[in-house]
């Protein structure tokens, strides 16, 4: 029986406790929150055996396997750095850190160290990507790709009525690229691996935050388009084209419905029976890995190659408001 802790009480870290109890051996022993009381009520509300508010509580908890670290971006490093130094594997939210370097490192010593640190990008072990690989042969040569994810955030009012809430802060890794962008540029790396190039604009908020954002990534034999926003919203399907057809996806974070129209037959619809937002399918590989041998290099190097990417975009980045306000000023 895998044992895991969770770091922090979110909405994500209370999917992963319901995604626990659906998966056979594992079991969430320990909730945490620095808080204690929160803790406490987070344990009662998901059945955790276990409420604690200290770190040291977590570390010096023999019986205690592994932990989930869903905390405010910034803080990821610092908490998986803690975790592995205490001997827990490790499973952190998306995006694992902010660096591909750092990730890189972490990844080096969990190996040396027998412990398994893998990143909860759940969307890329759910099933729905396994139909889409498989269906790639038949639309042909893959020519150009268009992935988007536009969700506006309920606290972007927050942002419009003056304040800095925590998902459009920077300095807390925050913004659209790092929040939902990673999901699209992901599934790019699950399905074509990493571009050779990665250039991007965004649209900035006056917290300093990106609100809305486009990437273009090229690859040998196509190209791939990458739109993202936190503050428009759109249901628009992804699309995979081919020579000889196209994939069309109806959420790139989480497929539930996947059409083939490929040339001279008729179109084939396929539905993917999933809850949204289901955890399920990235615990049964953490778990796996845990309880197997511990080789988590290639779900490693896809995140490391994800992470590399998003650093790429945002370097490229040009200011669509700064861009204009410059020409204005000229």
């Amino acid at each position: 029986m895998l044992t895991i802790g969770t770091v922090g009480t979110s909405r994500i870290a209370g999917e992963l406790a319901l995604a626990a109890a659906a998966v056979g051996g594992v079991s969430v022993r320990t909730a945490f929150s620095r808080d204690q009381g929160r803790a406490e009520d987070f344990a009662r509300e998901h059945n955790i055996a276990k409420a604690v508010s200290t770190p040291r509580e977590l570390w010096d908890d023999s019986g205690l396997d592994a932990v989930y670290i869903a905390t405010p971006n910034s803080t990821h490093e610092r908490w998986v750095c803690d975790a592995l130094d205490a001997g827990k594997h490790v499973l952190v939210e998306k995006p694992a850190v902010s660096r591909s370097a750092s990730f890189v490192a972490l990844a080096q010593w969990a190996s040396a160290h027998d412990l398994v640190l893998m990143e909860a990008m759940r969307s890329v072990y759910e099933p729905g990507f396994d139909l889409i690989e498989e269906w790639l042969s038949v639309i042909g040569p893959v020519r150009h790709v268009s992935f988007a994810l536009c969700q506006r955030s309920s606290r972007y009012d927050k942002v419009l009525a003056g304040e800095k809430p925590a998902i459009f802060d920077p300095e807390l890794g925050g913004g659209a690229l790092r929040d939902l962008g990673v999901y699209p540029i992901a599934a790019l790396i699950r399905l074509f691996g990493e571009p050779s190039d990665a250039i991007g604009r965004t649209f900035s908020l006056p917290t300093g935050a990106d609100g809305v954002g486009t990437a273009l990534l090229t690859y040998p034999e196509f190209i791939a388009e990458v739109t993202y926003s936190k503050i428009t919203a759109s249901r628009r399907p992804s699309e995979i084209q081919g020579e000889r057809g196209r994939v069309l996806i109806d959420q790139i974070d989480q497929p539930r419905e996947i059409v083939l129209a490929a040339s001279g037959r008729p179109p084939v619809r396929r539905i993917v029976d999933l809850p949204p937002s289901d955890l399920r399918p990235v615990l049964r590989r953490f778990r796996d890995l845990v309880g197997g041998d511990r080789d988590a290099g290639r779900d490693q190097r896809a995140t490391a190659a994800t992470l590399a990417v998003v650093e790429q975009v945002a370097r490229s980045w040009v200011d669509v408001v700064e861009h204009f306000a410059h020409r204005g000023r000229a």
